[in-house]
């Protein structure tokens, strides 16, 4: 009986044995041609074209590589400009090139830009170059600009770079150019030096030797800094009709921290610490909501005519907190211990809701012979509250101890007003009157 089993257990294992063979085993006759490869090409691996000495040869150009043709283009390490050439030369259209986190270093005494995207003279067809995206690495060193787009360039975009230590300005690029997460460090001049309609943000821009950022008309700033700390020139220096939200501009130490043309639109902006006025501009239509102007030289706000200003701050400025002319509107804003005005206006404003308090002049000084309306105003220690000069309607204000002492100064008419009825409440008099017009001071 045992031995029985043990050949059927023998049996059972050869058979298995067998089966396994057959499954395991490749075919005998193998398919017919040659061997093929089978992994991946390694332009399918890394599609992208590398720069170098064989893809994109500087030899007899005015870059050390040239880029002549569109493609998606990277570096494999430093590079280095050599003495009157530019590091990079892009020469083509629809040209993506990433940096890859390297650093391109310009050398001094040549005047050229560390990277160049040549413009119209330099593309063989004479169409606007465009479509054009550089990205990921620092531009530094240059004896010119450290990245420098020319006259025709349409459709530049830039990302995640650095362009510092340049004895020129860091980014000097013409025409529509879009940037984001860039940044300009310690260059000769400019910070940013853009053209119309540039599209910017989450830049910073410190320490340069000019303006920060410089741009034309129509460009938009999205979460931006300009510090000038150690500079000679603005925060921003923009044309007409530019448009910010939630940007900074600090230390300009000779000069204004935003410096506008006119029609601009701010939003949620702040100007501290510059030597000039915090914003500033000559032109009309200026728009601002909610922006705080702090600890600057000259004035807060600083604007010719047709100037909005609304629900802002402005204290500790050397002069007065908001200098504004004809046809202008300030309303549910705050100004505190300036140096001079509260609020200074001229002819036909609007004034109104606003708090001033702790100024060393006025709360509000109104300079303009007519059509000016105060209302809504709470003036508090200031040397003297409201004062008008005529032409003006002053109504439903409220003012108290304009000076401190003795509140003699509280309101101050030197012409032909239109003021209400003003109630001295001081010491806690009881209001009995509905006239809705009504002035208070207390």
């Amino acid at each position: 009986m045992t031995t029985r089993f043990v050949h059927a257990a023998i049996g059972g294992v050869v058979a298995c044995a067998g089966v396994n063979a057959w499954v395991l085993a490749g075919p005998l006759a193998p398919p017919v041609g040659p061997i093929a490869p089978t992994q991946k090409a390694l332009s399918e691996v890394e599609p992208r074209i590398a720069v170098n000495d064989v893809n994109t040869p500087g030899v007899g150009s005015s870059a050390v590589y040239k880029i002549v043709a569109p493609g998606s283009y990277y570096l494999t390490g430093n590079v280095a400009a050599t003495a009157g050439k530019n590091a990079i030369g892009i020469y083509a259209n629809n040209v993506t090139l990433d940096l890859n986190g390297f650093t391109v270093e310009g050398i001094a005494g040549t005047t050229g830009a560390v990277i160049l995207v040549a413009g119209d003279s330099g593309n063989p067809s004479g169409d606007p170059r465009g479509n054009v995206t550089i990205k990921n690495g620092t531009v530094r060193g240059g004896g010119g600009s450290g990245l420098l787009s020319q006259i025709g360039v349409a459709g530049l975009r830039l990302s995640g770079i650095t362009a510092r230590n340049n004895a020129n300005v860091g980014f000097s690029l013409d025409g529509r150019a879009e940037l984001e997460n860039c940044s300009a460090y310690d260059n000769g001049s400019h910070g940013f030096s853009l053209g119309n309609d540039a599209v910017v943000s989450d830049c910073i821009a410190r320490s340069n030797g000019a303006d920060e950022f410089r741009a034309g008309a129509g460009v938009v700033f999205m979460n931006c800094l300009a510090d000038n700390t150690g500079g000679s020139g603005n925060g921003f220096n923009v044309g007409v009709g530019a448009a910010f939200t939630n940007c900074s501009a600090l230390n300009s130490a000779l000069d204004a921290g935003f410096d506008c043309d006119g029609g601009g639109a701010f939003t949620n902006c702040t100007a501290r610490g510059n030597g000039g006025s915090g914003f500033r501009g000559d032109g009309d239509g200026n728009v601002f909501t909610g922006c705080t102007a702090s600890e600057n030289g000259a004035h807060g706000f600083s604007f010719t005519s047709a100037t909005t200003i609304a629900n802002c701050n402005a204290f500790s400025n050397g002069q007065h907190g908001a200098l504004v002319t004809s046809g202008s509107t300030v309303s549910g804003s705050t100004f505190r211990g300036n140096g001079v005005d509260g609020i200074r206006a001229s002819n036909a404003c609007v004034i109104l809701n606003n708090s001033c308090y702790n100024n060393s002049g006025a709360g509000i000084l109104v300079t303009g012979s007519g059509n000016t309306r105060i209302e809504g105003n709470t003036v508090t220690n200031n040397a003297t509250g409201i004062s008008v000069a005529g032409g003006a309607i002053v109504v439903r204000n409220t003012a108290s101890k304009n000076p401190a002492a003795s509140g003699a100064n509280d309101f101050v008419s030197s012409g032909n007003n239109a003021i209400g009825q003003i109630f001295d409440v001081t010491g806690g008099a009881t209001i009995t009157t509905s006239n809705s017009f009504a002035n208070f001071k207390y």
